[in-house]
């Protein structure tokens, strides 16, 4: 695991070599993931030159206010298309990540963030192996109709 020192730093050589849009923590459970539970501490430390965009991930609305807390000026909101996946890693559908997700994106928009949603698992899942590219696209396609961009 990184030290907070560590993560920082690399984030601070990343801006040294260009990078202005930075996904620079996550805001996962910090009990269950432990390597992320500093995210507030990153976020209140890291350099914040003009023209630089911070974003961090999220995964439900307890995520995004811990991340509006922190300044940053962006969220990725995190969806699994494999149902197990999604099961284990939230304890929710994927159908029902989706809906938390078109939810917090509306709270997040609200609020003055930019905001990404990431399919993740659509090129395979370690549960159920290959995952459907139909049903990523399915995904996709729907929520976009709902979203724009």
């Amino acid at each position: 695991m990184l030290t907070t020192d560590a993560k920082v730093e690399l984030i601070t050589q990343l801006l040294g070599a260009g990078a202005r849009r930075i996904e620079a923590v996550s805001f996962a459970h910090p009990r269950l993931v432990p390597a992320m539970a500093d995210a507030e501490e990153v976020m209140a430390r890291v350099p914040r030159p003009e023209g630089v965009s911070y974003a961090g991930l999220i995964l439900n609305r307890r995520g995004l206010n811990r991340a509006a807390d922190t300044g940053v000026h962006e969220v990725n909101v995190v969806v699994c298309v494999s149902d197990t996946f999604s099961r284990r890693n939230q304890n929710v559908s994927t159908d029902e990540a989706m809906q938390m997700a078109e939810e917090v994106i509306g709270i997040a928009r609200g609020r003055g963030l930019f905001t990404t949603l990431t399919l993740a698992t659509a090129f395979g899942c370690p549960f159920e192996g290959e995952v459907s590219a139909d049903r990523a696209v399915e995904l996709a396609r729907r929520r976009r109709g709902q979203w724009g961009g």
